[in-house]
């Protein structure tokens, strides 16, 4: 009785040139699912940064009428200038601080849209990690000045940078060392 044939001779044998294609496959496929990861990562927060940008649209189109159509143009148009600016890539912030913004757009167009609303909206854009917070408090002031325009309402004073709604801190009088 004889035992089972070697490899050679059952005509399995690998060549030189059968085992170099196949390391080359692998090679390439293991180059290659990175690039795809990055490109499916990629596409996926364009398609659910298109999701705000069209929330944002949606907003534009719900002008108060006690708001001029150039101030409220303006200040959407910093808003809308505000999230791609801050969502401008995968990267930076996180699909996770993307999803919650779209959830907050949601959220407040669900409401009666008010000249608030907009500020509302664009102090939360400093919630979306540093590059939100650092965005923000370089652009805020131009904001304020757009805001402006839109009604005779002030930038809500409730709003902060943090993205906090807590009111700001009081000072019980003008000196700076009273207690």
């Amino acid at each position: 009785m004889s035992g089972p044939k070697p490899w050679s001779q059952r005509g399995y044998f690998i060549t030189n040139r059968q085992l170099a294609v196949f390391a080359s496959v692998v090679v390439s496929i293991l180059v290659m699912l990175p690039i795809g990861i990055r490109v499916f990562n990629m596409y996926t927060f364009a398609a659910e940064r298109d999701q705000g940008r069209e929330l944002i649209d949606k907003l534009r189109m719900q002008r108060p009428a006690n708001v001029n159509q150039e101030g409220w143009e303006n200040s959407v148009g910093w808003l809308q200038t505000g999230y791609y600016n801050v969502f401008f890539s995968v990267d930076h912030p996180t699909k996770k601080h993307l999803a919650c913004y779209i959830s907050e757009l949601e959220s407040e167009l669900s409401h009666t849209v008010s000249s608030k609303t907009v500020g509302i909206l664009w102090a939360r854009l400093s919630c979306a990690g540093p590059f939100g917070r650092e965005y923000i408090a370089k652009f805020d002031p131009d904001f304020r000045r757009s805001f402006e325009t839109i009604s005779d309402d002030h930038y809500p004073p409730f709003l902060q940078l943090d993205g906090t709604m807590e009111p700001p801190a009081e000072k019980t009088s003008g000196r700076d060392d009273a207690p």
